[in-house]
């Protein structure tokens, strides 16, 4: 090794020490930063991953970072970083993480002080299939939205009473 390549190993040790990285990806190697992934098989899919570390397990670990003053995972943030876990194992541009890829990913939630690093459990692959099948047809117009309870009061309120066929 020389030189310059310790040098450069001392400081993504330093780095992974001041992040308070997991173990897993501390001293991990980077893979993509700020990515931009685009499938249209088996469903079209777009987004940008933030990391992707090759961990130390020998597994792909996705790392999205946050903005969070109180330091946590929501729904949302399971589905993102479950997306790009599919569009991971669905692109011909990463085909050597197909087969191994961490069932699990982290959000980096960056606020006042020290990084924290957050771990997610990621969905499986049929059920992002399933939720990308829902809000399509969400957006197409052919669901119900099973949130909304269609009563005379809340239809009184609602923007689309014009074109609905909902009577009262």
């Amino acid at each position: 090794m020389t030189r310059v390549e310790s040098r450069q190993e001392a400081l993504a040790r330093a780095w992974s020490v001041y992040e308070g990285m997991p173990a897993e990806i501390a001293g991990a190697r980077l893979t993509l930063s700020e990515h931009k992934l685009l499938i249209k098989r088996p469903l079209h899919m777009e987004g940008r991953i933030d990391q992707l570390y090759f961990g130390n397990a020998g597994r792909y670990v996705i790392v999205d970072s946050k903005r969070r003053f109180k330091p946590r995972v929501t729904p949302e943030d399971l589905v993102q970083l479950s997306c790009y876990r599919f569009m991971l194992d669905y692109s011909d541009e990463t085909s050597m993480c197909r087969g191994r890829l961490a069932e699990h990913g982290y959000i980096r939630a960056v606020g006042n002080g020290q990084p924290r690093y957050l771990p997610v459990r990621l969905l499986p692959a049929n059920a992002v299939v399933a939720l990308y099948q829902r809000w399509l047809s969400l957006y197409e117009g052919t669901a119900r939205n099973v949130l909304f309870q269609a009563t005379e009061e809340n239809c009184a309120k609602c923007v689309g009473r014009m074109t609905c066929n909902q009577v009262f």
